[in-house]
């Protein structure tokens, strides 16, 4: 389980209040007023298209170049087919067993799977005598850890496998998993929720994190107490092993002509097979959602010399789904965020569907957060036109990321879509419902250029919004705290 809610907790979306203003000279607002922002977004401006009603062009361009800080914008304006945008409110839900079942069938199927559990006092027993070599290695050879496992890491390890200790049963028993939702106890943090852990192979011994270990991986997480809700699905037969610091970066497709003919034969499927076979998915699953994007990645363990990255032969795509509330699509959110910036709400992570896709089928699906919609609250919203929207655009651009430019090289952005989606903001006084508000989004490629040791580096960002603007108001939304 912890490795799994390892990588859970480091992509995992929460948010926190609702603020609303008009856009400052700084990239944060501040002000929490939902009751203001409902006011000012009544009363449509008629029944002409959006595009038409709000100046909405089909591309969009501009250039900036200043000191260390670039930006690019070469992007398709994607609108809804429609004359208004509608606001609603909405809450968060649980995985139904009805979902579950159509995720489990379609990726576990007939395949015997074993529920995990808990590990024994014996399988502790064994780590932390594993661990203890491992600190003896390093005190013996300093040399021998690096950056990321080094003597504080395992130390800490060892306090938290002694607690576990005080935990566990003096013995496990296998069950098979039949993919029905239990109440399930959680050793780590003590706690108990409905969900299960299905492993196709029974670990061979505690602590060990290797996917290959355990064949296909099948999770569902509805923890109302701790505001947690996934369902996780891995093939490890299919997921060669990968570095989680030093991952090639994914190229964003929107056209089977974007991928070269080479990588096209490593990869043995074409992006618009891969989305088909998603759609297809959704279909048979009967889920409420669309595919908003698809970003092409390498399946390997890869890193960084000299600024190259190894060329991988083997690759995934990744395709990313959003939810349709009649017949409009949600903003897709990459961004992770913590209330404890705030301090006034329970974690809320945004609602994600992805795929990763390879000619053998899909290999990995992740359902976070699913929300559902109680009440339109606006039919028709007052949208600001898109000559505004595209002005706070660019000057908050450069307010918003002079910084991180100035803290390295050089940083060259380059916006490659922008959408006007529906984007969930907390509620004013609520810690159980939001809003989907009209929201535009900047989605492209962050390259920054640094320096270490002599040597000159870049990284790549991708797959994200890199400027979220309500589109009633044009106030910026943070959405590390979702207002």
């Amino acid at each position: 389980m912890k490795r799994i809610l390892c990588t859970l907790m480091s992509i995992i979306m929460i948010a926190s209040l609702v603020a609303c203003q008009p856009t400052p000279d700084k990239p944060v607002v501040i002000q929490k007023d939902a009751d203001r922002l409902l006011n000012s977004a009544r009363n449509g401006a008629g029944e002409e298209w959006l595009r038409e009603q709000y100046g909405i062009p089909e591309h969009y361009q501009y250039e900036f170049k200043e000191g260390k800080l670039s930006i690019s914008v070469d992007a398709r304006v994607i609108v809804p087919d429609s004359d208004r945008m509608p606001i609603y409110r909405v809450r968060q839900t649980a995985f139904t067993q009805e979902i579950v079942d159509s995720f489990y069938q379609e990726l576990i199927g007939d395949t015997e799977m074993w529920l995990y559990q808990s590990p024994s006092k014996e399988d502790i027993l064994d780590q932390i005598l594993r661990v203890k070599r491992q600190i003896a290695e390093i005190e013996a050879n300093p040399q021998s850890a690096d950056e990321y496992f080094d003597l504080a890491f395992y130390e800490s390890t060892l306090e938290e496998l002694d607690e576990l200790m005080e935990l566990a049963s003096d013995t496990v028993q296998q069950e098979r998993a039949d993919g029905q939702l239990r109440e399930t106890y959680d050793i780590y943090w003590n706690t108990t929720y409905s969900g299960f852990e299905a492993l196709q192979k029974p670990y061979k011994h505690f602590g060990e994190n290797n996917d290959t270990a355990y064949g296909k991986q099948f999770s569902v997480r509805n923890d109302t107490e701790k505001n947690i809700f996934y369902i996780i699905y891995g093939d490890g037969a299919q997921l060669l092993p990968e570095n989680p610091f030093y991952n090639a970066p994914s190229l964003p497709v929107a056209a089977d002509t974007d991928v070269s003919a080479d990588t096209l034969a490593k990869a043995g499927l074409k992006p618009s097979e891969a989305v088909a076979m998603v759609k297809a998915f959704l279909d048979r699953a009967g889920v409420d959602m669309v595919v908003d994007s698809i970003y092409l990645r390498s399946n390997a363990q890869v890193w960084v010399n000299d600024g190259n990255v190894r060329p991988a032969d083997s690759y995934l795509y990744d395709v990313n789904c959003v939810r349709v509330v009649d017949g409009y699509n949600c903003s897709f959110v990459m961004d992770g965020s913590d209330p404890i910036n705030d301090g006034v709400a329970p974690p809320w992570g945004y609602e994600r569907l992805f795929f990763s896709v390879n000619n053998q089928g899909i290999v990995r699906a992740i359902w976070l957060d699913p929300i559902e919609v109680i009440e339109k609250v606006i039919d028709d919203t007052q949208l600001m036109p898109f000559s505004e929207i595209s002005e706070i655009f660019e000057r908050m651009m450069r307010i918003k990321f002079a910084p991180h430019a100035l803290a390295h090289d050089k940083a060259d952005f380059e916006i490659n879509r922008i959408t006007l989606s529906l984007h969930r903001i907390v509620e004013k006084d609520s810690n159980e419902t939001g809003l989907l508000i009209p929201a535009w989004n900047f989605y492209g490629k962050l390259t920054t250029t640094y320096s270490n040791m002599g040597e000159s580096y870049t990284s790549e960002d991708t797959a994200y919004s890199f400027m979220t603007i309500n589109a009633i108001d044009g106030s910026v939304i943070d959405t590390e705290k979702g207002y």
